[in-house]
This record gives C-alpha cells, sequence and structure tokens, in this order.
C-alpha cells in the first residue's frame, strides 16, 4: 500500500460530476498509519 501511494502523481480527483477532491490529507494519514499489518483490529 506504501508504494502504491508513493507512486500516486495526483492527489486531486476531478470527477465530471462533482467538484475537485482534495486526498492530500488521506494519504498522508494512511501513510502515518504505515503498513496495514501493524494495524490491530479492534472488535
Amino acid at each position: 500500500m506504501k508504494i502504491f501511494l508513493r507512486e500516486i502523481d495526483e492527489t486531486i480527483i476531478e470527477p465530471f460530476f462533482n467538484p475537485a477532491i482534495f486526498i492530500s490529507p488521506i494519504i498522508e494519514r494512511l501513510i502515518a498509519w504505515g503498513d496495514t499489518k501493524d494495524l490491530e483490529i479492534n472488535k
């Protein structure tokens, strides 16, 4: 997942039906969380 996120050059998604969505904060949060294998699962 980290490698995929590093390879993303565009941080704005521009759908044809809505205004642009700024996704940099989401990507930064996912990177801060680290690898999914290190995340805890809450039940």
